[in-house]
């Protein structure tokens, strides 16, 4: 398995060992009356991933032997998406919480530590540049934990536009490259209208991951995109990669080392 990206002459393979899967899309194969997690991260290896990313969700295992379980099963943790998955103030707030979530980093072999959820901050310049100060002081807190950065994952009202500039640029604008990092979502990004070639060209040096979630607009479609965004409105359906509208071969201009590049799929 590998996948493509594109600079503009050539096209560069990332190799397998660069593509793993969010283990959130097979939530379902989880439950203890399917595959549960060991069946689950088996049949993962078997279909070529060899990392995987958590959703905040260990089964009722700890995170010790969920790294145990991964690596007896030929699959590395790569990262966890650590904190609530509802529209509540996230726990990396909570100094106590981040120390349990810097804690559990380690035991998982982690590298970086982030987070996969929006926050409740407000959709303006201000409550973005309070949240990005966030970032800051929780990246530096993880350097100072013996983690790399701190990485943030999108959806789609990080699109937001406010005089005519996406939100999600404020984000990049205020955040210090040395400890904040971005996981970009390309389903989320692109279903609120915008490039996800322009952005990976522009920023690719603070995109050390990209979540490769395709989808496709749908009339009827089960998912809204956000007020506000530029696809504002517009109903879209998730779907298998390659079957919606992401394409796989990203043109990203000058990438000398696309093999940096982390992909995970769902």
């Amino acid at each position: 398995m590998t996948g493509d990206i594109a600079n503009g002459t050539h096209t560069a393979r990332v190799p397998i060992e660069n593509i793993g899967l969010q283990i959130f899309t097979v939530r379902d194969l989880i439950a203890p009356e399917v595959l549960d997690l060991e069946g689950t991260f088996e049949l993962l290896h078997d279909a070529g991933y060899r990392g995987v990313e958590l959703a905040g969700d260990y089964y009722g295992w700890s995170p010790g032997a969920v790294r145990h379980l991964a690596e007896s099963n030929g699959l590395t943790v790569w990262g966890n998406h650590f904190g609530p998955r509802t529209m509540v103030k996230n726990s990396w707030y909570d100094a106590n919480e981040r120390s349990r979530i810097f804690d559990e980093a380690h035991q998982l072999g982690l590298c970086q530590v982030g987070t996969g959820h929006s926050y409740v901050a407000p959709l303006t310049v201000d409550g973005y540049k309070e949240m990005a100060a966030a970032f800051n002081s929780w990246g530096e807190e993880a350097q100072e934990n013996g983690f790399e950065y701190f990485y943030f994952h999108n959806h789609d009202h990080e699109f937001t536009l406010v005089n005519g500039r996406p939100l999600f640029d404020v984000l990049l604008a205020e955040t210090d490259p040395r400890y904040v990092r971005f996981e970009v979502d390309l389903g989320w990004l692109m279903a609120s209208g915008q490039s996800a070639t322009e952005y990976l060209r522009a920023y690719q040096d603070r995109l050390p991951l990209l979540h490769v979630k395709d989808y496709r607009y749908e009339e009827g479609g089960a998912r809204t995109v956000k007020a506000g965004t530029v696809a504002a409105g517009r109903k879209f359906n998730f779907t298998d990669l390659g079957k919606g509208s992401v394409d796989r071969k990203l043109s990203i201009g000058d990438c000398r080392r696309p093999t940096r590049f982390g992909w995970l799929v769902g």
